[in-house]
């Protein structure tokens, strides 16, 4: 795939955990040049809107990949922590990634990383999500309405 817009997470939130130092070892190690994209608080929309047309995300932080999932993009989490292995094992269980200390490793050829990739299918899980406040909406309904509850 000639001409791909690629872009590479993290999205830089926190330079003091090396978010950009990450990122660039990423990027050294791919086969094309892609993007890295840092937020500064005030880019959101700017990011969104390159994630939405992205091709492939390759994301450092958590929120990178469930955004990419959400705009139904091809993600390659790199896990820094138990949080995204457990979110990828409930939502995405086939899915490809590397932990955060075996970059060495990882696959650098984009075409071959857009073949391995799955994106998940989230719809069961994002109706499921709006159950996740129900005992606290109907607390709140009753207390509003003077009811004790029990």
């Amino acid at each position: 795939v000639t001409g791909v817009q690629t872009c590479a997470l993290p999205i830089c939130f926190c330079d003091a955990e090396g978010d950009a130092v990450t990122a660039k070892k990423i990027l050294d190690q791919l086969d094309r040049k892609v993007e890295s994209i840092g937020y500064n608080g005030k880019n959101l929309f700017n990011i969104l809107e390159i994630i939405n047309n992205s091709l492939l995300i390759i994301a450092g932080r958590y929120h990178g990949m469930i955004l990419g999932w959400l705009f139904q993009v091809k993600t390659l989490p790199i896990c820094y922590s138990d949080k995204m292995l457990n979110t990828i094992m409930d939502l995405n269980s086939e899915s490809t990634f590397y932990w955060m200390n075996d970059l060495d490793s990882m696959e650098c050829n984009i075409n071959h990383l857009l073949e391995q990739i799955t994106i998940p299918k989230l719809e069961e899980s994002i109706k499921n999500s709006s159950k996740h406040f129900a005992y606290l909406d109907s607390f709140y309904m009753r207390k509003s309405r003077g009811e004790r509850g029990q």
